[in-house]
């Protein structure tokens, strides 16, 4: 069925991005990628990124979105891996996006074990759940951001710029 008023459908992505394109009655997106241009000039980022996230698609797609961005990342799928990880590359990693609720080694152990490494470790939570009691345990010990999934663009890269650069939020 087509209707000649303009539509809004919700493109969504349940992990890291939420937008909406709007279609009029002749299919023109031309609004997105104008949108989709200035966002992608106006998020340059420069460093490197730890993920450590045991849902391969999150961590996938994270990946794919810092690096678009300009990022250098490092993947890893569990608390483990991202700990062996980080004690080789910790010289070279400016901060750590950690996922709380991982098989083995959960966030608040990978947090606590990161910063016994490095106590200056910036690190972002990223949870799918509610902000806890673990997740502010990690605030009160130098955790630098909580954000809960799903995350918009925006948000998301907003976050890692403060926190690169040690700007108050």
């Amino acid at each position: 069925m087509h209707t000649a008023n303009a539509v809004a459908t919700g493109i969504y992505n349940p992990y890291c991005m939420a937008e909406t394109i709007n279609h009029n009655s002749s299919g023109n997106s031309s609004q997105v990628a104008e949108n989709s241009s200035v966002k992608a000039a106006a998020w340059k980022g420069k460093g490197c990124i730890l993920v450590i996230d045991d849902d391969e698609i999150v961590r996938v797609l994270l990946s794919k979105m810092l690096e678009r961005e300009g990022y250098t990342v490092i993947a890893c799928a569990d608390g483990l891996e991202g700990v062996s990880v980080f004690k080789e590359q910790k010289e070279k990693i400016d901060m750590v996006l950690l996922d709380m609720i991982m098989p083995g080694m959960n966030g608040a152990e990978t947090f606590f074990e990161l910063k016994r490494i490095y106590g200056d470790i910036k690190t972002l939570i990223l949870s799918g759940y509610t902000r806890d009691d673990a997740v502010q345990q990690i605030m009160d010990n130098g955790g630098c951001g909580f954000i809960q999934k799903p995350v918009t663009h925006t948000r998301l890269f907003s976050e890692i710029e403060r926190i690169i650069n040690n700007k108050e939020s």
